[in-house]
């Protein structure tokens, strides 16, 4: 039979090109030592690298394409620095699927399963499972990979069509699956879009035998070929086929995906405990197990930040419990699904690891091999009466009595609570010798910190707390309030109180929570709340110990450190719902730890749609409209800037980068302008928007956005601009993500996230600088001659009714960008936008994708109406080719400066002088210095067919003169 080589292979699995989606070429040194990845968008590169490793590597590649950007910014959110080499992809990421497939592993060397199918003729007859013969069966060495080849590859371009794709090779291994256990075999699941198979061509390197020949097989019919690894591809002509063609089949029922590899015999490794008696019986309830082990809930309540050897111990105990209907399984995807490097196929194949290669991890196991003794087992009531936490969830064991001699970890008795008859209840804390080893002081308290204070957070190098409306904070560290009224009522469900009293406080009367630095004071509290110090009496070792307060020094260490581990990293602060980056919404109160946000509800809102239709987006743009549909916009253009301006703030954690300033601006006064940005800051949080003062002073400027960057400000209003606006300070902060300044009031340099949404108003607003590019114009224009006195208002009281219609409104804002979203993120073809491109491609396009003009469309006016410094520039430099002609083409800053003094006509060169009162406002003129290096920041740059040159430096300094393009003849 005629053999043809791996690339030939590789183009009939794959069309070409393949850009801008890439093949992923994993290898692995036959020792098991280094890996990498190679990402190719050529199946010839493929190939020939594929020739090179062979011999000494083993190699695969990705059945699915994938993207290359997207992959890598996933890997990124966890290890920022992570390079190309090292990641392999995603179901995220996955791009082009060409083919269904499954991985049918036979019994034999470099496999410990005593489950698998006995010999490759028991493996191939499975596959008469599926309706429809595989197109290409490839002989991996171990077993078979199977492909069933599509006709039309799968555009993975939407989180639905990689649901949908899994689903399609979930249904065909779910056939698979079936067949084998209804023969007591076990499969493996590989339905995952990052999935990595062995590469025709190559050395399977643990397996001795390297050369089989190619067979010719039929089953049920139907011919199809073996395609054997090594070392040549025989040619294949490959039947393809619709995903409709695998409609009938369905995915493997969650029993037998979730059914553990090895169900017999399990290996014994170091530290397992010896026999099969904790690995007995039915799963354990894990409600006990959780409650009685204080370091299984460190694992929970730190999964973002677990280590390797902690999650594969938790994963020993968690994959053999079960609660409230749910298995092992899905609580060992609870418990992962936070991590950054999350992946549902690598979390089932560690799991199945875990399960077969070792028992639930003893007690013993995790004092002393994972160093918990003191931080979580010294303290453990059961230390003594078992093995394994797991025995916690399988035997009725004796209420523990909360109680100062059997407290558990981070059990404390609420204040006043009295048991059955009558008496105090209290708590142990976790105590702390002080001795002279301070570190060893400082770990103990930050631990008992972590475990016990939930509204304690880290941004920017700094311990912070939220304060504000919500001074009681809940289990989960958020305590949530009420929504009021249009009567200035809050509704009874879930309001907060003012610290104890009980009475209800408005929303508008609350301060809004911020983000606000814990001070020393109130850190000695904390300490003092969640453990306690004592220290040797006199000094003497006979002497015992007596209480103490916390040392100074270990408040300073801790305030110092600049990272505390298990402490979460705060990014931001929300009162509604947001659109998360993966396109689901946030909706459950707490510390979200994939944003990063924590979510404190201002009030009880309708629920999102999962995939909202035309008609209801629809639906939600009318519901905002009538929000505003009594303000005057001067086109339909300046109304999609406003809903810009509400989405802009939900959007804010699935976008990367920053969003323009929206400039709210009429031809008059009492248009209605702060009330425009009250109803977007009402919709979002409760309550009118934060003021921040107008200032020209830079240093003044600078400081008021450090505070808004300490205090995680949602969105802030600019009112009332009269004058001239615009500010470098402001321009950067306009197109800055995170923001680095010296903290107020002392020398602490600090570099915080900034997502403040902007918003400005006034009347005719003039623009400076580039300001211009950096607004989202919403114009207001009245044909009234006194706005503020009209009265035919569809909802007089404006911010009343939006309150009470904000559980409706919010979600409405978000079912536009859910339905852009789930549709894919349809490219709009909308132009460019620099320093926005994240929320152009989000926010902008989602607006145009729901059939409204774009937004950006009402700058061009503004551009027109606001080039202040344009005009300048252009003064400055016709002004200057006027004096040059006067003094022979070429003069110095100070020559041109005399020129303009000895001038005795006053109204001559009235351009340059100008130019010169707009750059130099002060009453003295400018030094020659000032004009030399105001000359040289506009060097270059043309304006009205002219620019300015820089000439030779001469001892009188550099000369100056004015180029005039001479116009090309046809």
């Amino acid at each position: 039979m005629p053999h043809i080589t791996p690339l030939q292979f590789l183009q009939t699995l794959f069309p070409e090109p393949l850009q801008p989606a890439r093949l992923v070429l994993w290898t692995k040194s036959r020792r098991g030592g280094t890996k990498h990845s190679d990402w190719l968008q050529s199946l010839d590169q493929a190939a020939r690298l594929a020739h090179q490793y062979r011999q000494s590597r083993d190699v695969y590649f990705s059945v699915v394409l994938q993207d290359k950007n997207s992959a890598m910014k996933i890997a990124r959110r966890r290890l920022p620095r992570v390079t190309a080499r090292s990641v392999r992809g995603s179901d995220a990421s996955a791009m082009l699927m060409t083919a269904i497939w499954a991985d049918l592993d036979v019994a034999g060397p470099g496999h410990a399963s005593d489950r698998l199918p006995p010999d490759r003729d028991a493996a191939l007859g499975l596959m008469a499972a599926v309706p429809k013969p595989p197109s290409i069966v490839v002989n991996s060495g171990g077993g078979f990979h199977v492909y069933w080849l599509l006709r039309q590859p799968l555009r993975l371009d939407s989180q639905a069509a990689r649901a949908d794709a899994k689903g399609l090779v979930r249904r065909v291994q779910g056939a698979l699956f079936r067949a084998a256990e209804a023969r007591g075999w076990r499969i493996d699941n590989t339905a995952n879009l990052a999935q990595l198979l062995r590469l025709p061509g190559t050395i399977n390197h643990k397996t001795a035998n390297h050369k089989t020949a190619v067979k010719k097989r039929r089953a049920s019919g139907h011919r199809y070929v073996t395609v054997e690894q090594f070392p040549m591809v025989p040619h294949v002509d490959a039947a393809r086929y619709d995903p409709a063609d695998f409609d009938s089949l369905e995915e493997a029922p969650a029993a037998v995906r979730s059914a553990p590899l090895f169900s017999g015999r399990l290996s014994v490794r170091r530290n397992q405990p010896v026999g099969n008696a904790l690995d007995a019986g039915p799963p354990a309830d894990f409600r006990p197990v959780y409650e009685g082990c204080s370091w299984l809930r460190h694992c929970y309540e730190d999964r973002t930040a677990l280590r390797e050897p902690e999650w594969y111990a938790a994963l020993t105990i968690i994959g053999r419990c079960a609660i409230d209907g749910a298995d092992g399984r899905r609580l060992a995807h609870r418990i992962s699904r936070d991590h950054p490097g999350y992946s549902p196929s690598r979390t089932d194949d560690k799991l199945d690891h875990a399960l077969a290669s070792y028992g639930p991890r003893t007690c013993r196991y995790i004092a002393e091999e994972l160093h918990m003794a003191s931080t979580h087992c010294a303290r453990c009531p059961n230390l003594k009466e078992i093995k394994s936490p797991i025995v916690l969830g399988r035997r009725e064991l004796e209420p523990l009595p909360v109680s100062a001699e059997k407290a558990s970890d981070g059990e404390v008795a609420a204040a006043g609570e009295v048991s059955p008859d009558g008496e105090a209840l209290t708590a142990e804390l976790p105590e702390i010798v002080i001795t002279t080893r301070e570190g060893d002081v400082n770990d103990q308290a930050l631990v008992a910190l972590v475990q016990g204070e939930r509204n304690l957070y880290q941004r920017g190098g700094l311990l912070v707390q939220v304060v504000g409306h919500c001074r009681s904070v809940a289990s989960n560290g958020i305590a949530t309030v009420g929504i009021a009224t249009g009567d200035g009522d809050v509704a009874t469900d879930g309001i907060a109180t003012d610290g104890g009293a009980g009475e209800s406080v408005p929303v508008d009367d609350q301060a809004p929570a911020v983000v606000k630095p814990v001070q020393p004071p109130i850190l000695r509290e904390l300490l003092t709340r969640h453990c306690s110090f004592k220290k040797l009496a006199g000094g003497k070792a006979d002497s015992g110990f007596k209480p103490a307060h916390p040392p100074r020094w270990t408040v300073q260490a801790l305030l110092g450190r600049g990272v505390w581990p298990g402490v979460p990293t705060l990014r931001g602060l929300v009162e509604g719902p947001v659109l998360r980056p993966d396109g689901t919404v946030l909706q459950v109160p707490g510390f979200d730890r994939e944003t990063g946000l924590a979510y404190m509800p201002s009030g009880d809102f309708a629920a999102v749609p999962e995939r909202p239709d035309p008609r209801q987006v629809r639906a939600a743009i009318d519901l905002l409209r009538e929000a505003v549909c009594n303000f005057p916009f001067r086109t339909e253009a300046h109304f999609a800037g406003w809903l810009s301006s509400v989405l802009t703030p939900l959007a804010r954690p699935a976008f990367v980068g920053p969003s323009p300033l929206n400039l709210i601006d009429a031809n008059l006064r009492g248009t209605g302008k702060s009330l425009l940005v009250d109803v977007c800051s009402t919709l979002l949080t409760g309550r009118p928007a934060a003021r921040m003062s107008h200032s020209t002073d830079e240093d003044e400027i600078r400081k008021q956005i450090t505070g808004l960057a300490m205090e995680a400000t949602q969105l802030v209003l600019i009112d009332n601009i009269t004058g001239v606006f615009g500010s470098p300070t402001l321009d950067r902060a306009l197109t800055a993500t995170s923001w680095r300044d010296r903290l107020l009031g002392s020398n602490l340099q600090v570099s915080l996230p900034l997502a403040v949404t902007w918003y400005a108003t006034g009347n005719n607003i003039i623009l400076k600088g580039d300001t211009t590019r950096r607004c989202l114009h919403i114009r207001l224009e009245s044909s009234r001659e006194a706005p503020e006195r009209r009265t035919d208002f569809r909802h007089p009281r404006l911010l009343s009714w939006v309150r009470r219609q904000r559980h409706r409104l919010l979600p409405a804002a978000l079912t536009l960008l859910r339905g852009y979203t789930v549709a894919g993120r349809p490219c709009q073809d909308l132009p460019g936008w620099g320093s926005y491109d994240g929320w152009s491609d989000l926010v902008r396009s989602a607006i145009v994708w729901a059939g409204l003009p774009d937004p950006a469309d009402t700058r061009h006016e503004l551009e027109a109406t606001s080039a202040t410094e344009d005009v300048a520039l252009r003064d400055l430099v016709h002004g200057l080719g006027e004096l040059l002609e006067v003094l022979g083409g070429t003069a110095t800053s100070g020559e041109i400066l005399a020129a303009l003094a000895n001038d005795s006509d006053a109204n001559s060169y009235q351009q340059l002088r100008a130019a010169l009162r707009e750059y130099f406002p002060s009453s003295r003129p400018p030094t020659a210095t000032q004009l030399s290096n105001r000359l040289g920041t506009y060097r270059g740059r043309l304006t009205g067919g002219a620019c300015i040159e820089q000439g030779p430096r001469s001892y009188k300094g550099i000369r100056w003169s004015v180029r005039w393009p001479v116009e090309e003849v046809a």
